[in-house]
């Protein structure tokens, strides 16, 4: 057994050539090479034990991911319930022009907006919801302002 003047490393006597740094293997030892970064210093015995392989972080997983090629489809977006949408615009405006109109709209409408968020997958039980409060409370509101202006005008004029 040999030791290469190079990199310290023990090989046969019949090498030529050092397997780790291609030193060649003569009689006559070769100039130092300056040390490289992953040598040892002097003084130390370099040890040829593969280093372990890298692990995770405790607490630390790897995602998961999808072979090559497959990607999981996105599903279909919900889509909002016209009635709902309808209920809650009417309720809206019903505040403001036409309160008795568009209120009985607004409350016809969120029922039957609530009806199709329950039978099929779609969004708006919130807009539903607004929509029959605000068209109640639109109808309540005209009714108040049609009684005061009645009894306003009647003990006035009367």
């Amino acid at each position: 057994m040999a030791i290469c003047p190079n990199c310290k490393n023990v090989i046969a006597d019949t090498a030529e050539f050092c397997p780790t740094c291609q030193t060649p293997m003569s009689a006559t030892p070769a100039q130092p090479a300056q040390p490289a970064a992953n040598m040892p210093y002097q003084g130390q015995h370099f040890q040829n034990h593969p280093q372990p392989p890298y692990q995770q972080p405790y607490g630390y997983q790897q995602p998961y991911q999808q072979p090559y090629g497959y990607h999981q489809p996105y599903p279909m977006p919900l889509k909002n319930s016209g009635m709902a949408v309808a209920s809650m615009v009417c309720g809206i405006v019903g505040l403001f022009l036409f309160g008795i109109i568009l209120g009985t709209l607004a409350v016809i409408f969120g029922f039957v907006g609530l009806n199709q968020v329950k039978m099929r997958p779609a969004k708006g039980k919130g807009m539903a919801i607004a929509g029959i409060v605000l068209g109640f409370v639109g109808v309540g509101l005209m009714i108040l302002l049609l009684a005061n202006g009645t009894i306003y005008f009647n003990y006035n004029i009367g």
